[in-house]
């Protein structure tokens, strides 16, 4: 899981239009902190070819490369669709720095979507039942991914009481964004977590700062 994070990562750093070369591309992955060698980088750049996702000029001593102009089994318009999507409901739901990554190409989407009344008038006629959480909600979600991962007790606010949590999972349903968790044991000198599962809607958590 963690080297397919990194060759998306990988692939996000090429630029779309003009070429960077093999040594670039492993130096910018060095500063986003992947490790890996140059012949990793070049495997993983090798692979995104093979499967036309990246396009290569060169040889010699310098290869470069690039995202391809056109992506495999998928149309300019279907792209625009399926990030729309991406973006209104499930791009919180990706690691905060690969939708950092996304930013620029989801935003990009947008305007094309809007600029383009085909596709405009088409989503008028599909109706997705799934709730969307504005942005002010990421600085809720960063934490609680943070916190799943390295399981680790965070401190929150529900519907007026404080308490201590284990976050498990998070849901998306058509009934909203839902947080499961395991509570802290109060006035417990161990910290022991209790084995009930509690599902709380996202909307009514809110973390304590520090």
């Amino acid at each position: 899981m963690r080297q397919f994070e990194s060759m998306l990562k990988l692939y996000h750093v090429l630029p779309s239009r003009s070429w960077i070369t093999l040594q670039a591309v492993y130096e910018q992955c060095r500063t986003m902190g992947i490790e890996c060698s140059s012949h990793t980088v070049r495997r993983w750049l090798k692979a995104w070819v093979a499967v036309g996702f990246v396009e290569e000029q060169g040889g010699g001593k310098e290869y470069q490369y690039r995202q391809s102009s056109h992506q495999p089994f998928v149309t300019s318009s279907q792209d625009t669709v399926l990030l729309h999507w991406l973006a209104r409901y499930f791009a919180p739901l990706l690691p905060d720095e690969l939708r950092r990554l996304l930013e620029h190409r989801l935003a990009s989407s947008e305007r094309e979507l809007n600029e383009s009344i085909y596709l405009r008038q088409y989503l008028n006629h599909i109706d997705i039942e799934l709730p969307f959480l504005p942005p002010s909600y990421l600085s809720i979600l960063t934490p609680l991914k943070h916190a799943m991962l390295n399981q680790r007790i965070i401190h929150c606010v529900f519907i007026g009481q404080s308490f201590s949590l284990l976050p498990q999972v998070l849901v998306l349903n058509s009934q909203g964004w839902w947080l499961r968790y395991q509570v802290k044991k109060l006035n417990n000198v161990n910290d022991e977590i209790t084995g009930l599962m509690i599902r709380s809607l996202l909307c009514l958590l809110w973390i304590e700062e520090g």
